[in-house]
């Protein structure tokens, strides 16, 4: 009986082998990727990997791919399941420890990864300090600019172009480009990149509500009291008309006077 137990054990271990997350010799990879991350996040919770990415090929123990030693060092805890590690990363900065950032280090690969180093020298994701017209120091964390051609939402040497403070309108289309209308600020819009205002569903327009009157029924034009309608008292700028500005008629059309 003992005999038979013993084969049937030894008759098992090629397929204990063969089973998925274990170590081979010489393999670097147990529950790896091989899907190449679409948002720059990676490791086992997203199931991507930055190899084939644009984000980096280097995947950080804070799961975002990156091309900085806080992304690639294995002594910065890097993830060779999920992307490429080594010592000698193309740019030499490292991950900060307290929030602080500058010079050489960074806020990307840290507890602050996504957050942006102000002026003042911090890491923080509010939006008026991201801004690199407000000083956001690019190539240490995640910079914004008003678009200065009109697309949004790719990066250019490291910086997001945006459509808030840009000429060209306030919102972002899901194809990538600003402008003021429905086809910018529906239903597709990307609030990431800029605000989004909706058709208003019941006459009231304002940032607050998040509504327009453009693609409304009640009417093109925003009252000052923050109503839709077409006749003179909600379309003259004299009464009050408020489009965010004749140009970029975020809230709704407006006439002259």
């Amino acid at each position: 009986m003992l005999l038979y137990l013993i084969l049937a054990i030894v008759s098992l271990l090629p397929i204990v082998h063969s089973l998925p997350g274990t170590l081979g010799q010489g393999s670097q990879l147990v529950n790896g990727s091989s899907v190449p991350s679409v948002d720059g996040t990676c490791g086992a919770i997203a199931n991507y990997t930055c190899t084939g990415s644009h984000y980096g090929p280097c995947c950080s123990s804070y799961d975002f791919c990156g091309n900085t030693t806080a992304h690639c060092l294995p002594s910065h805890g890097c993830q060779t399941g999920y992307g490429e590690c080594t010592n000698d990363p193309e740019n030499n900065v490292t991950p900060t420890v307290d929030g602080v950032c500058g010079g050489s280090v960074t806020c990307a690969g840290s507890a602050w990864d996504g957050a942006c180093c102000d002026r003042f020298g911090f890491c923080t994701k509010e939006a008026e300090y991201c801004l690199v017209e407000n000083g956001c120091q690019t190539g240490l964390g995640r910079c914004f600019q008003s678009s200065p051609d009109g697309s949004c939402g790719g990066t250019h040497q490291g910086v997001v172009y945006i459509c808030a403070g840009s000429s060209f309108g306030v919102c972002c289309s899901e194809s990538g480009y600003c402008g003021s209308d429905t086809e910018h600020c529906g239903l597709s819009c990307q609030g990431q990149f800029g605000p989004c205002l909706a058709p208003s569903p019941d006459g009231s327009c304002s940032w607050q509500r998040g509504f327009t009157c453009l693609g409304s029924e009640f009417g093109e034009c925003c009252s000052g009291s923050s109503w839709c309608g077409n006749s003179t008292q909600y379309c003259s700028i004299e009464a009050g008309c408020n489009p965010g500005g004749i140009d970029n008629p975020y809230l709704g059309v407006c006439t002259e006077p």
